[in-house]
C-alpha cells in the first residue's frame, strides 16, 4: 500500500509560465539556501546526535581505562528519565482535554452548523488523521531535541492486488523528523512568514516512479540522481534505535518540497511557489504556484530560544548534569569495588615496580616480606553519594521535575502532602510554555485538516461529500458542507476553532455547563417578572419604563458575564432581547383588540378602568 499526497487543484489559477533559464536560477538559489541552512545548524545536529546517544544510554567511549584499566563504564540516563516523565505528562495533558478542537459559533445563525462541525471534527480526529501516531512521534522529538513539526496533506492510499483501487482518501497528520525540517538560518520561528521552508523526503525508486505517474506529467525525473550517502543525523538516529532501513542507500533519492516566495518571472514581485527539488542533482522536479493558502506545516518548540528557529530540548538541558552524574556514578562504583577488593604482596628479591599495573586479587612479589600480607586498595567515601544526589537535584530543577531524580538518589522517602502540592503547582507553571506549544501546534494541525477538506469540496471532490453524508447523515452533512464552501474558511469567520486545554476537558466543561445553566435560570426568572410588570397596561407608565430599563441592563450584564465562559462564543443566543419581546407582546395585545372589535361588529372596545373608578352606564334608545 502506498500513500500519495494530493495537492488541491484550482482551475481558476493560471499555470506558471516556466522556462529552463528561470528553473535553473530558482534551483541554484534554493540549493544554496538549503546548503547554507544545513551548514549553519551543523553544530546543533552534533548536539542532537549526542542527545540520542545519551538517551539510549550508550557510553561516550566503548571502554573506560581511567583511573584503572577496564573501569566501570555506565551512562547514567538522567536525561532519559526526565524526557520520558515529561513526555508522559504531555501526552496525558493532551488527551485529557477532549475534544482537542472545540468548534464554537460566533453568531446564533451558525449554532447548528457549529454543532455539526464539532461532531465531524471529533470523528475525523479519532478515525481519519492518525493523530495519536503523529503526536507520539512529534512529542518525543520535541521533548528530547526541542523541535518537531507536522505535515498535513490530503492523501490517497492506493492498494494493488488483482485490481488497482483507492482504499482511503482524506487529510492526514504526518510527523516530520527534526532533521528533515529545512528552515532559513535567520528564521524567527514563524514558518508561515518565512521566505522559504522545506520538508525533506527520502524516496525509493518505486515511490519516485509512482509519484511521477500520479502527477500527470508535472514531475520531471529525467535528471534525478540517487544519494551518495545518507544524512549523518538520520543514520545516527537509526543506529541509536538499532535498526536500519531495508533499502540500500545507493537507491534512495533526497527530495525536498520547498514552499517559497521567489520572483520567478522577474517582475519585481515574489510569487508564492511550491517547488520539489532533487538535492543530489540540484535539479527541479516540479514547480508551480503554491496550491495552499496556508503552508501545510505546523511547528512546535519545547523551550523557545528567542529569535532563533530551533528550540532547546530536555536532553540538551540535562547534558552537563548527565556527564557529571555519569562520572560521579562510575567513580562511586569503582570506589565500592576497590574498597571490597584486596591485593596481596609476598617477599621476593626485589621491590615493587612503580609502573606495576594492579587489579583486585593480584599478587606482588617483594623483598623482606614475612609470608603473605593484605593491602587495602581503597576506603568507602560516602561523600560521592551526596555529590551525585546534589547533581541530580540541580538537574531536576533545570527541567522542572518534582523530585523523581532526587528520589532515586535518596533511595525513596516520603514527601509531605503540602510540600508535594506546592511542588506540583510549581511544576505546572514550569511546563506551561512547553505544553502550550505542543497543544497549540496539534490543534493547528487539526485545523489544517479541515482546510484540506474545504479545498477538496471547493474543487468538486464528490468522494468527500459522500463521506460527510455517510458519517453525519444528510442534514448535518449539508451544514458542514455549507461551512466548508464559505470564502476564506481558514479565517474561521462563522465558527471559531479553539484548542482545548486541561481546563476545557469534558469534566470541567460539564461543571461549567451546570454552573451556567443555574446562572441562566435565575436570570430568566428575573426577566420574566420584569417583563410581566412592563407588559401590564394598568401599571403606571413610569414603573413600566423602569422595569424595561432594569431588564435591558440585566441582559447586558448577563451578556458580559457569560462571555467569560470558554464554551460560549455566541452569548446573543442565551440573552433575552427585552425590547423585542415587549414589542411582540404589544403587537399581540393590539391584534387581540382588533379581533374583538371585528367580532363585535366594529363597536369600540372600552378601555380598561382602574380599580375604584365607577364605570359610566351607556345611554341607549334615546330615553334617559
Amino acid at each position: 500500500m502506498r500513500i500519495t499526497e494530493l495537492h488541491p487543484i484550482n482551475e481558476r489559477r493560471k499555470k506558471l509560465a516556466r522556462t529552463p533559464e528561470r528553473d535553473q536560477e530558482l534551483a541554484s538559489w534554493l540549493c544554496n539556501e538549503i546548503d547554507f541552512s544545513l551548514s549553519s545548524r551543523r553544530e546543533l545536529e552534533d548536539v542532537w546526535r549526542v542527545a540520542r546517544r545519551q538517551y539510549e544510554g550508550v557510553p561516550q567511549k566503548r571502554v573506560r581505562n581511567t583511573p584503572v584499566l577496564n573501569a566501570p563504564n555506565i551512562e547514567v540516563t538522567i536525561g532519559a528519565i526526565a524526557a520520558d516523565a515529561i513526555y508522559a505528562a504531555a501526552i496525558d495533558a493532551m488527551f485529557t482535554a477532549s475534544p482537542l478542537l472545540v468548534c464554537r459559533a460566533t453568531n446564533k445563525k451558525w449554532v447548528e452548523h457549529s454543532k455539526a462541525m464539532q461532531r465531524w471534527s471529533n470523528w475525523i480526529a479519532a478515525n481519519e488523521l492518525r493523530m495519536r501516531h503523529a503526536v507520539d512521534n512529534a512529542f518525543v522529538d520535541n521533548c528530547q531535541l526541542g523541535t518537531a513539526a507536522y505535515y498535513i496533506p490530503f492523501i490517497e492510499q492506493v492498494k494493488k492486488t488483482d485490481i488497482h483501487r483507492i482504499t482511503h482518501c482524506g487529510p492526514q497528520i504526518i510527523p516530520i523528523a527534526t532533521e528533515n525540517i529545512m528552515i532559513p538560518h535567520q528564521s524567527q520561528g514563524d514558518l508561515q512568514a518565512e521566505r522559504w521552508v522545506g520538508i525533506r523526503f527520502w524516496y525509493t525508486p518505486g515511490e519516485v516512479q509512482d509519484r511521477a505517474k500520479r502527477s500527470k506529467g508535472k514531475w520531471d525525473i529525467s535528471n534525478i540522481m540517487p544519494v551518495a550517502h545518507i544524512d549523518v543525523t538520520r543514520s545516527r538516529r537509526q543506529e541509536a534505535a538499532h535498526v536500519r532501513t531495508g533499502a540500500p542507500w545507493r537507491e534512495m533519492f533526497e527530495f525536498i518540497d520547498v514552499y517559497c516566495a521567489y520572483d520567478y518571472d522577474g517582475d519585481g514581485d515574489d510569487e508564492d511557489l511550491l517547488v520539489t527539488i532533487d538535492r543530489t542533482s540540484r535539479s527541479i522536479v516540479a514547480v508551480g504556484y503554491n496550491p495552499y493558502d496556508t503552508r501545510p506545516i505546523e511547528y512546535m518548540r519545547y523551550q523557545v530560544r528567542a529569535h532563533t528557529p530551533y528550540g532547546l530540548g530536555i536532553m540538551e538541558m540535562m547534558a552537563p548534569y548527565q556527564e557529571e552524574a555519569t562520572e560521579l556514578h562510575n567513580h562511586r562504583i569503582l570506589n565500592s569495588l576497590l574498597a571490597n577488593a584486596r591485593m596481596y604482596i609476598a617477599e621476593r628479591g626485589s621491590g615493587i615496580d612503580e609502573t606495576e599495573e594492579i587489579w583486585p586479587s593480584k599478587v606482588l612479589m617483594c623483598d623482606n616480606i614475612n609470608g603473605i600480607k593484605e593491602i587495602s586498595l581503597s576506603d568507602v567515601y560516602p561523600q560521592l553519594h551526596q555529590f551525585e544526589a546534589a547533581t541530580l537535584g540541580l538537574a531536576e530543577q533545570r527541567v522542572g521535575l518534582k523530585g523523581e531524580l532526587s528520589l532515586i538518589a535518596r533511595g525513596g522517602s516520603r514527601t509531605p502532602a503540602t510540600t508535594a502540592l506546592a511542588l506540583q503547582q510549581q511544576v505546572n507553571r514550569r511546563f506551561t510554555p512547553a505544553f502550550d506549544g505542543m497543544r497549540l501546534a496539534t490543534a493547528a494541525a487539526n485545523r489544517q485538516a479541515h482546510w484540506r477538506y474545504s479545498e477538496r469540496i471547493k474543487s468538486g471532490d464528490e468522494r468527500v461529500i459522500d463521506q460527510l453524508e455517510q458519517v453525519l447523515g444528510e442534514d448535518d452533512a449539508l451544514l458542514v458542507e455549507e461551512l466548508y464552501r464559505q470564502d476564506n474558511f481558514e479565517r474561521a469567520v462563522q465558527i471559531e476553532f479553539t484548542a482545548a486545554s486541561a481546563s476545557v476537558s469534558r469534566e470541567a466543561d460539564r461543571q461549567n455547563a451546570l454552573m451556567l445553566a443555574n446562572f441562566l435560570q435565575q436570570y430568566y426568572r428575573g426577566i420574566m417578572e420584569l417583563i410581566a410588570i412592563a407588559a401590564q397596561p394598568e401599571q403606571p407608565n413610569e414603573l413600566r419604563q423602569v422595569a424595561a430599563k432594569v431588564a435591558d441592563k440585566t441582559s447586558e450584564l448577563i451578556d458580559r458575564t457569560i462571555r467569560t465562559f470558554d464554551q460560549v462564543r455566541d452569548p446573543q443566543t442565551f440573552v433575552v432581547d427585552v425590547e423585542a419581546e415587549l414589542g411582540s407582546l404589544e403587537q399581540q395585545v393590539q391584534g387581540g383588540v382588533a379581533e374583538i372589535e371585528a367580532m363585535l361588529g366594529g363597536l369600540p372596545v372600552p378601555a380598561a378602568v382602574p380599580p375604584g373608578v365607577e364605570t359610566p352606564v351607556p345611554i341607549t334608545g334615546g330615553v334617559a
